[in-house]
């Protein structure tokens, strides 16, 4: 059974070319690697050309603007379904992933041929922190980031973080031929795994299976069960935002009562800890917010609501505090 692997990459070349060869020292190693540029600089794209150049298994292609994550996913979703080498299922990386563990995809390709049809995904572990994981994940009704309290954990975890070392097999990117793209970065994710749970579709986590990745703490917080948005990067928050918002209205897992009562309390929630925690600008800040969710929920994602957007952003990167700037 053969693998490849793809990577969304922009502006970092230096990692890619450690996760290539993470990859490559594999004990099953991908019989091809699809790296997608999302239109890179900073020298990015020389690395790659190396790349290339250094191994006939790495094909790269070059996108001509940054699609974000989604925008590259489904690229390479669409490149993997025609490539020629006849692999039989894909396994996806981010750009800031490392796959340090040289059993990974070996141990994910076992599952896959005990669950042929199942997306199944690896235990994403804090590049920095190995005791914990980059995302919390449900166990039972908790959730928990300690690693060995999820390795001992007896049976597969419900609960997969797209796209970090996640193994869709075949059959599944043809029928899903990755995200929206226009939902650019943040919820992409969310968004393809919805629409893989409504299809029947199974995805599962083995937690004997390890991928590398910088923590995602810091980006949302809960409140009983309420989300705060606190990503401090304006582009990255805009588009966490809307696309929460989106999926809210698209895809619902409630009634439409319940699902008003959850918009309004994270409209309440988020408008006091503008107001009363968050060092951002307030009146700036309250504005931003209502744009992105406001994008969402009117599913705006043409070019006028981007032009719209970027001079919200723009504004909100001069007036930031340092803590809060790119």
């Amino acid at each position: 059974m053969k693998l490849a692997a793809l990577i969304v990459c922009h502006n970092s070349g230096q990692n890619v070319c450690a996760l290539v060869e993470d990859l490559r020292a594999q004990t099953t190693p991908p019989a091809v690697i699809l790296i997608v540029d999302n239109a890179s600089t900073e020298g990015t794209q020389h690395l790659l050309k190396q790349l290339e150049q250094a191994h006939a298994s790495v094909h790269v292609f070059y996108q001509t603007q940054n699609t974000g994550g989604a925008g590259g996913y489904h690229r390479g979703f669409v490149e993997f379904n025609q490539c020629k080498e006849g692999c039989d299922a894909l396994v996806t990386f981010d750009d800031d992933a490392r796959a340090k563990d040289p059993a990974l995809l070996e141990t994910l390709l076992k599952q896959h041929e005990k669950q042929p049809d199942a997306v199944v995904g690896a235990l994403v572990v804090d590049l920095d922190d190995e005791t914990k994981t980059a995302f919390s994940y449900k166990l039972g009704d908790k959730r928990s980031r300690d690693v060995a309290t999820l390795r001992r954990y007896q049976g597969l975890l419900q609960d997969v973080k797209l796209f970090s070392g996640v193994l869709f097999p075949r059959s599944v990117t043809q029928s899903f031929p990755g995200p929206k793209p226009e939902l650019f970065i943040r919820g992409d994710e969310q968004e393809l795994k919805q629409r893989l749970e409504k299809a029947g579709i199974t995805l599962v986590t083995t937690p004997a299976a390890r991928c590398f990745h910088p923590s995602s703490q810091g980006e949302v917080i809960h409140c009983k069960n309420i989300r705060v948005f606190t990503e401090s990067s304006p582009g990255k928050y805009y588009f966490i935002v809307r696309n929460w918002a989106y999926l809210m209205r698209e895809h619902p897992r409630h009634s439409r009562f319940v699902r008003s009562r959850i918009l309004l309390k994270t409209l309440a929630a988020n408008a006091y800890f503008i107001l009363f925690k968050s060092p951002r600008e307030k009146t700036h800040g309250l504005r931003w917010f209502y744009r992105a969710f406001s994008d969402g929920v009117n599913r705006r994602f043409d070019t006028v609501a981007k032009a719209q957007a970027a001079e919200f952003l723009d504004k909100a990167r001069s007036i930031s505090s340092k803590q809060y700037s790119e």
